[in-house]
């Protein structure tokens, strides 16, 4: 896996907060992002996930993504975590709802969960 594509990868899984947060909150969140959906304390958390995402490219070498983007929003991490969440939020929303229940989920139970709801 190139560090390209691991960059990537966390830049998705980082926007995922802010969008579940949306979800979570009964907001749309389109795939044309909009500041106004992210203020106050979810700006605060995501403005947190943006700095480790830029401190996982200094580290890969890949400071000069940084640079480029410094700290500009990157829409195709919005409009991916968008698509999966939204896809799955069904999923998303049952496995929140019984680690609340549980208190914690270890990773093989989260597993026979999943396979469970095939």
């Amino acid at each position: 896996m190139s560090s390209e594509a691991i960059l990537d990868a966390h830049g998705v899984l980082s926007y995922s907060g802010a969008v579940a947060e949306c979800l979570l909150d009964g907001l749309d969140c389109p795939t044309d992002w909009s500041p106004g959906l992210l203020e106050g304390e979810r700006l605060s958390r995501f403005s947190k996930d943006v700095e480790k995402h830029h401190a996982l490219a200094r580290m890969l070498g890949m400071s000069d993504l940084v640079a480029q983007n410094g700290t500009n929003f990157v829409s195709a991490y919005w409009d991916e975590a968008v698509r999966l969440l939204s896809t799955s939020w069904g999923g998303v929303e049952w496995v929140a709802g019984e680690l609340l229940e549980r208190g914690s989920i270890s990773g093989a139970q989260l597993d026979s969960m999943l396979v469970g709801m095939d």
